[in-house]
């Protein structure tokens, strides 16, 4: 019984320290804005806080601006389809046009 707990400790002791040595996943963070504006700096400082905390091992922007951020929206929704480590920074400006209903008046 002993010899056989011993190995179960060994085991969980060689699982905790390959898990604890695989990379960190790597990001890809869509800014639906120019490069240099305030959404750019937003996300640029959230990813140094996420690797500053370990949380991602890098992180590769891709901005696409125009039409108020839901050209990179509509983008972003096309191509991160199932990919679980991509991210986008955004607000409500560029959500309102796809949650909204157009007003008309005759």
């Amino acid at each position: 019984m002993r010899k056989w707990f011993t190995s179960l400790l060994v085991a969980l002791a060689i699982t905790g320290l390959t898990a604890a040595a695989q990379a960190q996943p790597s990001l890809k963070m869509m800014i639906p804005a120019n490069p240099g504006g305030g959404w750019d700096q937003t996300g640029r400082n959230l990813a140094n806080a996420m690797q500053s905390a370990k949380l991602v091992s890098s992180v590769q922007f891709d901005n696409k601006g125009g039409a108020g951020g839901t050209i990179g929206l509509a983008q972003f929704i096309n191509s991160a389809k199932g990919d679980a480590n991509a991210v986008m920074i955004g607000g409500m400006v560029m959500v309102a046009p796809f949650t909204s209903k157009a007003r008309r008046s005759i």
